[in-house]
């Protein structure tokens, strides 16, 4: 079986993720236009997703956990 990392493992490698991909918006928003289409794909598809799923579960960690604590509980009986 896998260990999973620490809580604050996975607290800091969500917040980097977070500031990572927010750095990347600023980048394509104060970039000139033509250095900025190739970044669009990239933005639409990885980014954003990704700002919205890490800031999701900073801001609602302790709700998401009680709920797989509650499926685990309910999957075990």
């Amino acid at each position: 079986m896998t260990s999973l990392p620490r809580p604050t493992t996975r607290r800091s490698l969500s917040r980097w993720i977070h500031l990572v991909a927010g750095a990347l918006i600023g980048t394509f928003i104060y970039a000139p236009a033509h250095v900025g289409e190739p970044l669009r794909l990239l933005l639409q598809t990885v980014v954003i997703p990704a700002i919205v799923i890490t800031g999701i579960y900073l801001w609602k960690r302790a709700a998401i956990h009680r709920r797989l604590r509650a499926l685990r509980r309910r999957a075990r009986d």
